[in-house]
């Protein structure tokens, strides 16, 4: 049945339209309706054309499934229809998975599959595609879980062949790090295999998918993982997995994992002919072909790991992923895991053959970044294979009862001599500071020295050591904060060796996602948060974009607003021309800020203004000029108060001659009224950004890796430098006892120190990118830090060590923590303002 146009704008206005797309419909159809209705909602993005297409047919009911309401058709496969959706209460776009009737065969597959679900939405890690919810619509269960905008490694493959060995290694070290978190939650995944690994673009990660569906395949269908059912792909699955699904554990996923890698790496399966039947036998008894045949120029080091990972027996694997993870780390590097010389044959543990040499260092393409969800090999070959599995499973369990299991035979280790070195730590502060306890490891060293805790000073001392690759492992407080390498040849002989740079440090998950208490609606990107002292309001200040946006507006439009922390009511706005920054002084009952030139408002010039928390009334442009700016190239990325109220601390970047050029000001200030403030003459100190003390007399300013501390009153140091961070310092917090300091920096980089140290004590990482704003919470224990990455983190201010994390849809540029310290408030550029729960 095809729709009139009346009928068509009827059904729209009944859609669950979100709010700006509501605006824009209502105004679209406030006209009498045309044919050319759908296409207009189309072209202005009101709707989809899946959307239309579906309403225009008569089928606008499957529209929305619950709080669902449906965009697209992402695809459809052996498991079901899965869709893209719009979660209207959270306003998030998700994917929906509408799982196919035969998928169930009994009702306790229906509880098992609840159960799962229930299970896998506790997973909250960056490479686990995401489970929320579930239920049943028009008598088909469905699963929402995030959607990834991205395609899947399987389709990768086939479309690139193999990937290079570093990228290979990244896609497998995110893996496990996944399944790490999966593994702390008593779960198994049963089912790994490139297209199951999706790449998403917008966060350069591999997330795992279907974390709960193996059961559902054909094979398990209705079994679930009684003795003898088979689950899992033939050309992945580990022995003891072929055998029956409940002999399957953690380390089945580390087989397959070790499966997957190989294809990355050499694009092809490590059994690829013959029946089901025969890989699966092959599985159990038959050695793959050697890497280094099929890849040739692979490190033996990486190889060895492969090897370790496909091991028959489960007790001669890897026994977590995470011991996976740390062994592929040093791979992530293309130059690390192709060799060059046969000088790097020593890195092997053993070689499983004779090395080939003649493959160097590949430049390789990132996956190609296209929205999808991908139904992995659903197609009816795969489906009669499946049901093959099922059939031979006892018939397996059998044949590995009476198999020899034969491996391949190592070769010796290469007859090598060790050499005289020494290592220098000087580009290395963080392991010369106190509590700092390093580990050397390498192929060719004795367990007991890889064992043995150092110090900086233990390593100014010669060491011998054979020819191959090294690893220095950085501890503070028992955790793994960084990892460093180093090689060592015939020629390093009585030499100082160089280190190589920064690996990534793996850390055990123990990170919690934080709960999300409450989210306002802004008018655009959010720039500044403020708490007032009782906690129940928060000034926000926000930059209106697309319909909120004034007509004619300055481009830099700030709106400021005074909202209720418990309800939605808003107590007042305002609008002002500046750089987002507020500062609130709470016995004057005003906020501050700094207006920029506005020709429409007939302002000049740089000048402070005071707004009435009880009226919220927009500045005028009258205001007291600020000290030092000009109209020339400015921005501000700092606007505080003192505690006392009695001073402002801004921070200006001024570009004389296009190069960026810091300056801290600090500004005694007077109120006469709420609306009425005096300004005196700054005090300047070299920085980019800077904070209070809270002693209230000194200052703690950062500029560029270093911070300083200055007395307020005389300008001048009080204590040596703090040094040792290694990217410029983008904010800065002292802890409310003043014991404790702490800087973000550019590369995301989180830096402690102790006021009576100049090294660092404590590193964080975690960002991705710039870390924008930090706090301490009011008991000084935790750093709560917002990032460039979208992401919110919780650390631990003695040890560095991020305890929990929550996440934005676009960079986090604001910050405030609540009075009583159970609460982070944090504002984005995704137009949301969100309260957590801290932990």
């Amino acid at each position: 049945m095809k729709l009139s146009a009346d009928q068509f704008a009827t059904v729209v206005r009944n859609l669950p339209l979100p709010n700006g797309q509501a605006a824009a419909a209502a105004e679209a159809l406030a006209r009498p309706a045309t044919d050319e209705l759908p296409g207009e909602l189309i072209r202005r993005e009101i709707l989809t054309e899946y959307q239309a297409r579906m309403i225009l047919s008569g089928h606008a009911d499957e529209l929305t499934i619950g709080r669902y309401t449906i965009l697209d058709e992402l695809g459809e496969g052996g498991m079901g229809q899965v869709l893209k959706a719009r979660d209207t209460a959270m306003d998030r776009v998700v994917a929906v998975k509408l799982i196919r009737d035969d998928r169930f065969g009994s009702e306790s597959a229906v509880r098992r599959f609840e159960q799962e679900v229930r299970a896998t939405a506790r997973l909250a890690h960056p490479n686990i595609v995401r489970a929320y919810d579930t239920g049943v619509f028009n008598d088909r269960h469905f699963l929402v879980t995030e959607l990834i905008a991205g395609s899947d490694l399987g389709h990768e493959l086939a479309r690139r062949g193999s990937f290079p060995a570093g990228e290979a290694c990244h896609y497998a070290h995110q893996t496990a790090l996944g399944l790490q978190h999966a593994h702390e939650h008593g779960l198994i995944h049963r089912d790994i295999k490139p297209s199951n690994l999706l790449f998403s673009a917008a966060e350069r990660t591999v997330k795992i998918a279907d974390f709960g569906l193996a059961y559902l395949s054909d094979s398990g269908a209705g079994r679930l993982t009684a003795a003898g059912a088979v689950m899992g792909t033939p050309d992945y699955i580990a022995p003891e997995q072929a055998s029956s699904a409940a002999a399957a554990d953690i380390r089945s996923d580390l087989y397959s994992l070790g499966c997957t890698l190989y294809q990355f790496l050499t694009g092809r399966v490590p059994f690829p002919a013959g029946s089901a039947l025969a890989k699966l036998v092959a599985h159990a008894s038959e050695p793959p072909p050697p890497l280094d045949t099929v890849c040739p120029g692979l490190a033996p080091g990486l190889a060895a790991v492969v090897h370790k990972m496909m091991a028959k027996s489960p007790n001669e694997r890897y026994q977590s992923p995470l011991e996976v993870a740390e062994a592929l780390a040093p791979f992530c590097d293309e130059r690390n895991a192709r060799i060059a010389t046969n000088s790097a044959r020593a890195l092997a543990v053993p070689p499983l053959s004779t090395l080939n040499n003649a493959a160097g260092p590949t430049v390789h393409s990132s996956p190609h970044p296209e929205p999808s969800w991908r139904e992995p090999e659903a197609r009816a070959p795969r489906r009669r294979t499946a049901v093959l599995v099922a059939s031979v499973g006892l018939l397996i369990a059998v044949i590995i009862a009476f198999i020899s299991i034969r491996r391949p035979t190592p070769l010796e280790a290469p007859d090598v001599h060790p050499v005289q070195i020494t290592v220098t730590l000087d580009d290395w502060p963080s392991a010369r500071g106190p509590g700092a306890v390093i580990y050397l490891s390498g192929a060719l060293l004795p367990t007991s020295e890889s064992e043995k805790a150092r110090t900086s000073n233990d390593l100014k001392r010669p060491l011998e050591l054979a020819p191959g690759t090294y690893k220095l492992t950085l501890r503070i407080g028992g955790e793994i904060i960084e990892r460093r390498e180093f090689n060592v040849t015939s020629e390093s002989a009585n030499r100082a060796i160089t280190l190589g740079p920064i690996v990534p440090e793996v850390v055990a998950t123990t990170i919690t996602n934080g709960r999300e208490v409450k989210r306002w609606e802004a008018l655009g990107p959010v720039s500044d948060l403020v708490f007032l002292p009782d906690g129940k309001k928060f000034v926000s200040m926000e930059q209106p974009t697309g319909v909120l946006r004034r007509p004619q507006a300055h481009e830099l439009t700030i709106s400021g607003a005074l909202y209720a922390t418990e309800t939605n009511e808003i107590f007042s706005r305002w609008d002002t021309v500046g750089s987002g920054r507020v500062a609130l002084f709470p016995k004057a009952g005003a906020v501050v800020g700094c207006q920029f030139p506005d020709a429409a408002l007939k302002s000049d010039a740089y000048r402070w203004w005071a707004v009435p928390l009880s009226s919220g009334e927009t500045p005028t442009n009258d205001g007291p000029e600020v000290a030092g700016a000009s109209t020339k190239k400015h921005r501000t990325n700092l606007l505080t108060a003192s505690a006392g109220g009695t001073h402002l601390l801004l921070s200006f970047i001024t570009q004389p001659g296009g190069k960026a050029v810091g300056t801290v000001q600090l500004c005694p200030v007077t109120f006469t009224d709420a609306r009425t403030i005096a300004v005196g003459e700054p005090k300047l100190f070299p920085g980019d950004t800077a904070c209070f003390d809270p002693s209230g007399h000194r200052l703690l300013v950062a500029k560029d890796t270093a911070l300083v501390l200055y007395d307020q009153n005389t300008g001048k140091p009080v204590a040596p430098e703090f040094t040792g961070a290694t990217a410029s310092i983008q904010h800065v917090a002292v802890a409310p006892n003043g014991k404790h300091l702490a800087g973000g920096c550019a590369n995301g980089v989180l830096y402690f120190w102790r006021t009576g140290t100049k090294e660092p004590t404590a590193v964080g990482r975690g960002h991705k990118s710039k870390v924008n704003v930090l706090k301490f919470t009011p008991d000084g224990a935790r750093v709560v830090t917002a990032g460039e990455d979208g992401t919110v983190r919780v650390w631990l201010t003695e040890t560095g060590k991020e305890i929990a994390r929550f996440k934005h849809d676009g960079s986090v540029n604001a910050l405030a923590i609540s009075p009583e310290g159970k609460q982070a408030l944090t504002g984005s550029a995704d137009a949301t303002i969100r309260l957590w729960q801290l932990p």
